[in-house]
Parts: C-alpha cells; structure tokens; sequence
C-alpha cells in the first residue's frame, strides 16, 4: 500500500510542476501577446483568467491521478525493495 502512495504521490507532483509551468507559460503569452481571432468582421480577444488557470491546475492534478493508477497498481503489487531495484 506504501508503493500505490508513493507512485501516485509522484505522478500528482510531477504532473503539477507541469501544469504550473504550463499555465504560467500560457497566462505570460496571453497576457503580453494579446492574442486575438478575427473573422468575418468579429472579434475576439483572448485574457487571461484566474478561474480557468486554476481549472488547468486541477486538470492537470485530475490526468496525473488516472495516468498514475496504473504505475500504482503494478507497484502495490511487488515488494518495495523490488521496485526500486527495478
């Protein structure tokens, strides 16, 4: 059971250092590029917004937990010493 918490404990914390980076990556371009679409006479302008930075966050939190699931399994399965040898 120690096995399925680490591994699942890695893949959240990895997949949240990713979405940080991502999303301040993606709010910096959005906040100094202005981007924008325009099309048949619309415009359209992309901000930056608190409320979907954080939905990216937990987005990236919510794939993190199902892509660890499977690692996790396999894990709790196997002694620890015989993981981390492997």
């Amino acid at each position: 059971m120690a096995s399925l918490r680490l591994v699942i404990s890695e893949s959240l914390v990895l997949c949240l250092i990713g979405g940080l980076l991502g999303t301040l990556t993606a709010l910096s371009i959005l906040y100094f590029g202005g981007m924008a679409i325009d099309a048949e006479g619309v415009t359209i302008a992309f901000r930056p917004s608190f409320e979907f930075a954080i939905l990216g966050l937990e987005l990236s939190l919510a794939v993190g937990m199902i892509a660890g699931l499977v690692p996790a399994t396999q894990a709790a399965g196997m002694k620890i010493r015989q993981n981390l040898s492997s």
